[in-house]
């Protein structure tokens, strides 16, 4: 029994050792991609992410990519993922998650919709990005 349970052990550590290098490897890249402006690689980056560690502000990250590359519907589903895994409530850390859905809607032409989004952005380090769409792009009511 004792062997059995020594390599079941040594198992667990070389699987959580495999997750973290997997872990430090696409969000390493991830990260480059987006810095290069690659956004087809971060894409596909950030995607293999999600599969190692499914949180907020991975979806984000996603959101983002998928806005820069006019895939609205894709940042929409990341967003909004990324809001139901958002545990850091009584901040303003998902202002950038409601500004992410704001900018999808208005690519989509959907300005109703992307107005709630900003207004619910404008908070802490969004609110003067949110703002201005608010003012000035979308000239909401």
């Amino acid at each position: 029994m004792i062997i059995g349970e020594t390599m079941a052990l040594n198992q667990a550590k070389l699987s959580g050792t495999a997750e973290k290098l997997a872990l430090s490897f696409y969000g390493k890249n991830a990260a480059k991609a987006l810095q290069e402006n690659d956004y087809p690689s971060a894409e596909k980056y950030f995607k293999e992410l999600v599969n190692f560690k499914e949180e907020s502000d991975v979806y984000y990250q996603l959101a983002v990519v998928y806005n820069k590359q006019q895939k609205w519907d894709s940042a929409i589903e990341a967003a909004n993922k990324g809001l139901e895994l958002f545990t850091e409530e009584g901040t303003t850390k998902d202002a950038k998650l409601y500004f992410e859905l704001g900018s999808a809607y208005k690519g989509k032409g959907e300005t109703t919709t992307a107005c709630e989004m900003y207004k619910k952005a404008a908070r802490g380090d969004y609110e003067e990005a949110a703002n201005y769409e608010i003012e000035h792009t979308l000239k909401c009511k």
